[in-house]
């Protein structure tokens, strides 16, 4: 078992295609599978299979000239207004829309994408970012129901096989003094318990935080791994014995105000103290934001 630190990682959105196909890969852990030609493959597949929610990773910048007398804009314009998942601006006499591929796709408005551009200060941006945290504070992510989310799927990954190094990955909690890196547990010729790893080592019971954090997840692992490769048990159905300190790898994709919101909640607590290691995440996340100039 390996225990490491939450995570955070702006992913600027280069190529909507490429952004999606990044951020789906995410749920299977796919993302060696990556080439060069293969992001418009996948987004093919995807909305050939009607798994349409990844689409909406990949934002969609609209700009367009306003023309009162066309019935064609008077639609255009319309269906974005209302449209939840989309904002629309107005500059003398251009109409910019931000909305993503999924609305695109789902109500067959490719004829528009003959107005995508690059995103320009009339738009209302919308920021992706990649974390690394626990499936417990995942769980916290996932209420923020206006983001759109890619999360790592434990149905799928099977952390038994050799891409996965054979083990656990655990994040180390904020609140214990616990170093990271490997932790294995074993038993000595006296038939003592031993915890060791990474500058820690314990023989026998003892019933101090670090000790009991660390037998619990380490007890997890093994249950795991032996209810895939002895019992003969799919991932979706061995992941049951999974501890909520399992690394989860998510990725969350919204407009500025939502993540404003965000910050708002779990990092300021302006409707009670955040969790602390979501509290961590929230500071991980705005650091990330200022090293890319991304004010708030």
């Amino acid at each position: 078992m390996k225990l490491i630190n939450q995570k955070s990682e702006y992913w600027s959105q280069k190529d909507l295609y490429k952004q999606i196909e990044r951020c789906a890969r995410v749920c299977y852990k796919s993302e060696n599978k990556i080439t060069e030609d293969s992001a418009k493959k996948m987004v093919d597949r995807l909305i050939q299979s009607k798994h349409l929610a990844m689409l909406e990773h990949g934002t969609v910048y609209l700009r367009r000239e306003v023309d009162m007398g066309d019935s064609k804009y008077n639609i255009f314009e319309t269906f974005f207004e209302q449209y939840p998942y989309s904002r629309v601006n107005y500059d003398a006499a251009e109409c910019y829309v931000t909305t993503n591929l999924r609305v695109i796709v789902e109500n067959c408005l490719y004829e528009y994408m003959e107005y995508q551009c690059e995103p320009t200060k009339f738009h209302d941006r919308r920021y992706t970012m990649f974390l690394t945290t626990s499936i417990g504070i995942v769980r916290e992510l996932l209420r923020h129901r206006k983001f759109s989310f890619a999360n790592e799927s434990t149905r799928y990954c099977n952390y038994s096989k050799d891409r996965f190094n054979d083990e656990i990955v655990c994040i180390k909690p904020s609140w214990i003094n616990l170093n990271t890196g490997k932790y294995e547990l074993t038993f000595n010729s006296g038939s003592e318990l031993i915890v060791a790893g990474d500058g820690y080592l314990k023989m026998g019971y003892d019933d101090n935080v670090e000790n009991l954090f660390l037998q619990s997840l380490l007890t997890a692992e093994k249950s795991y791994m032996e209810m895939i490769t002895s019992k003969g048990f799919a991932p979706q159905q061995a992941r049951e014995v999974l501890p909520l300190a399992t690394k989860s790898d998510i990725v969350m994709t919204g407009f500025k105000e939502d993540w404003k919101h965000f910050f708002n909640l779990r990092l300021y607590g302006d409707t009670g103290a955040p969790h602390p290691d979501m509290k961590v995440l929230a500071q991980l996340i705005m650091d990330e934001f200022g090293k890319n100039n991304i004010m708030w």
